[in-house]
Parts: structure tokens; C-alpha cells; sequence
């Protein structure tokens, strides 16, 4: 569960940079935010399926 967390903050935090980095509003942070929630569910499934 904690490499999960790591992870997802890892990809949260690189969003955020990215965005941040070419003027992204609010907006824009939002959406990532959420296609980043996505992106750790299909990573944590797949996680899973290796076990």
C-alpha cells in the first residue's frame, strides 16, 4: 500500500510541476488530478494481478 501511495504522490507531484511549469490554472490541475486517480487504480490492478 505504501509503494501505491509513493507512487501516485510521485506522478501527483510531476502534474503538478508539469503544469505549473507552462502556466496551468486551476482547471487544468484538476483534470490531471483526476486522469492521475485513474491511472493509480489501472496500476494498482495491475499490481494485483501480478501477485
Amino acid at each position: 500500500m505504501e509503494a501505491a501511495e509513493t507512487v501516485y504522490d510521485a506522478v501527483a507531484n510531476w502534474r503538478r510541476m508539469f503544469y505549473d511549469g507552462i502556466g496551468g490554472g486551476p482547471g487544468k490541475w484538476q483534470r490531471a488530478h483526476r486522469h492521475d486517480w485513474k491511472i493509480t487504480q489501472l496500476w494498482m490492478r495491475l499490481k494485483h494481478d501480478d501477485l
